[in-house]
């Protein structure tokens, strides 16, 4: 796995994650459920932690000021479902254009609704 520095911001993206996938469908379907089933429920959240979480908060600071919808209930989990496809049939990493792109996304999608 890539080193990066734990930070309080991460640590936060990362229970706001796991919450989202407590609280929504995603476990239920999709390449999401396929991983934790594959690779177990304790190596699920280790991906979350190290991989998702940072993307999270990569993706949350690229469009904070554009953000007026609550980043716990809305914006994660709608990046989660926007970057699942992009995330899980590649190499688990995106470059840093394509979470601003995804994170643009997001807000349009959410600011559609």
């Amino acid at each position: 796995m890539t080193s990066f520095t734990l930070t309080e911001n991460i640590a936060l993206a990362a229970m706001t994650v796991w919450e989202a996938f407590l609280e929504e469908s995603f476990e239920q379907k999709g390449l999401y459920r396929a991983n934790r089933e594959k690779h177990g429920t304790s190596e699920f959240r280790e991906l979350i932690l190290n991989k998702i979480a940072p993307i999270v908060e990569d993706a949350y600071l690229c469009v904070k000021e554009d953000l007026h919808h609550c980043f716990d209930w809305e914006f994660v989990p709608c990046f989660l479902s926007v970057i699942e496809e992009p995330f899980f049939t590649g190499d688990q990493s995106l470059t840093q254009e394509q979470i601003k792109q995804l994170a643009k996304k997001v807000i349009a999608e959410l600011d559609a609704k």
